[in-house]
């Protein structure tokens, strides 16, 4: 548990400069809130409960916050967007120059920045991930920010109301009004075959159903719309809209589950509002150099027996750079799950819990569980593991940190970092490499058979994964390199277990049951089975 969250700066001094914190999936056994700005969980947030409640209506939970945490390479440019090169024996950052300077010559190195977002940092009271109307935006985009702030939200869908592939309302199209703003899709040649005379083109502007009528089998919106799409300068892609013109909002649409919830933030102001674009607590110790990527974040859960013990949140990770692609990404969920019973309280519940993972081809999962059991009350424990892209094309890393010695990126782009070994200590660790062996303790074991647990007490977990780190110098297949304007797209599973061995069946079911594993390559093919 942190102590440096303070509800008042997410939620504001009123509606109109709210962040959205408080839906929670509720028609399954898990239920999990979410947000619109890289962060889930309820934190500090008002009302407190559920955070991550197993069983529903149990009032016990398994989390305090969890987060995306988002790293790269990227190519550090001046304002005129002209690469920057090392000069000799750099006293600071600003040792740089482009190529048209007359100091450059063709052996000085480039500079490649590594750089890390977070949507909550754990430690210090940071959120760098943000929804496009948050309120660093009110006084620059005044009345603008007055008319769809309100709407900047995290909306929802359902198939108990709307079902992909169906002319929901009864008008000859189909799915052409989806809940919020209805993006353009893809380029033609990015689009299967059956459907390339869709591409580039808004779905309502085309009035022949024959190909998804044919096709309905790979028939998968979600993944066929241009998510880099700019042609809605005002960004209110939550907001209700009459994408085909005919009186309805939202009518018809293409959910994924019974309770599906959708929300886009960003590490980077879309307006180009100046200025760090971080929010929190302590903000005025960091430096926050963004990456330019735009996120849609969806979270699905069903009702159904054999899937109700599941909860997936997909993360669609656009590279919104016109120039540069984003070399080796990474990706990590930080999790600091407060376990125990909600009336007992968050201090009294985060001081005995435990932090593990399983390793192992199928596997590769992290879990927290509470430490003795509460005398009975809470017996369960909560994991969280990759569902698409294939796990086994991905290389693992889990991380076990003490409160107050979370990793240090304040200032990414410092060369001396202090006597630290880098200045993205977040990046480091996303990959695998430890910058301080005395404070982050691996939980993930060379050999599957090893069983790493961190001490009992409040503990916390960085679950990482990344390509092979060849994105730079000789990339593969393997490697997890953004290009500009593509997109990138990671789904996790929560699943919960009575005992370690019905966790590991639950981790394989939640692989099992979400669908065909995709990969950059195929993010647009259907990769969820229908429930």
């Amino acid at each position: 548990m942190s102590n440096f969250l303070d509800a008042r700066s997410v939620n504001g001094s009123g509606f109109g400069k709210r962040m959205d914190s408080i839906k929670n999936h509720s028609v399954g056994n898990i239920w999990l809130r979410v947000s619109n700005f890289g962060f889930f969980g309820s934190g500090d947030n008002q009302p407190l409960w559920p955070s991550l409640e197993y069983p529903g209506g149990s009032g016990i939970d398994y989390l305090y916050q969890g987060a995306l945490w988002f790293g790269a390479k990227k190519v550090r440019r001046n304002e005129l967007m002209q690469k920057l090169y090392w000069l000799p024996n750099p006293s600071d950052e600003n040792d740089v120059v482009p190529d048209t300077d007359p100091d450059w010559t063709p052996d000085l190195q480039l500079v490649v920045d590594t750089l890390t977002t977070v949507g909550f940092d754990g430690d210090a009271g940071l959120y760098e991930f943000l929804p496009a109307y948050n309120p660093k935006e009110t006084t620059p985009l005044g009345i603008q920010f007055s008319m769809y702030n309100p709407c900047d939200t995290v909306m929802s869908a359902s198939i108990r109301k709307q079902s992909r592939g169906i002319d929901d309302d009864g008008d000859m199209l189909i799915d052409e009004d989806p809940v919020g703003y209805g993006f353009p899709f893809r380029k033609a040649d990015e689009l299967p075959d059956a459907f390339q005379i869709y591409g580039n083109h808004f779905l309502p502007e085309q009035s022949t159903q024959t190909p998804i009528e044919d096709n309905i089998d790979i028939w998968f919106p979600l993944g066929f719309v241009d998510l880099s799409d700019s042609t809605n300068e005002n960004y209110n892609f939550t907001e209700s809209t009459d994408d085909d013109l005919d009186g309805l909002y939202d009518e018809d649409g293409y959910p994924v589950s019974e309770q599906d919830y959708i929300s886009f933030y960003y590490d980077y102001s879309p307006f180009g509002t100046p200025g760090d674009r971080d929010f929190g607590r302590d903000l005025g110790s960091n430096k926050h150099v963004p990456l330019n990527i735009r996120v849609r974040q969806m979270s699905y859960q069903w009702s159904y027996e054999y899937i109700k013990n599941l909860v997936y949140v997909e993360f669609d990770v656009t590279n919104m750079n016109t120039l540069d692609t984003l070399f080796d990404c990474a990706m990590g969920i930080y999790m600091d799950s407060d376990v125990g019973p909600q009336a007992w309280g968050r201090q009294t519940i985060a001081d005995d819990d435990v932090s593990s993972y399983v390793s192992g081809q199928n596997y590769e999962f992290a879990y927290t569980y509470d430490g003795d059991g509460d005398n009975g009350l809470t017996t369960g424990k909560v994991g969280s593991r990759v569902c698409t892209p294939n796990p086994d094309s991905l290389e693992f890393a889990c991380w076990y940190w003490k409160v107050g010695h979370g990793p240090n990126d304040k200032d990414p782009l410092d060369i001396h970092h202090s006597g630290h070994p880098t200045a993205n200590e977040k990046y480091w660790l996303l990959t695998n490499k430890n910058p301080k062996e005395a404070w982050y303790v691996p939980l993930r074991g060379e050999t599957p058979n090893e069983h790493i647990e961190s001490p009992v007490e409040d503990t916390r977990y960085l679950f990482a994964f990344y390509g092979d780190m060849q994105g730079m110098d000789n990339p593969t297949t393997g490697s997890w390199n953004l290009l500009p304007g593509k997109t990138m797209k990671i789904v996790i599973g929560i699943f919960p277990g009575e005992n370690l061995e019905e966790l590991k069946a639950e981790a394989l079911w939640s692989k099992q049951i979400y669908g065909v594993a995709q990969n950059l390559e195929t993010v647009i093919l259907p990769d969820t089975f229908p429930h």
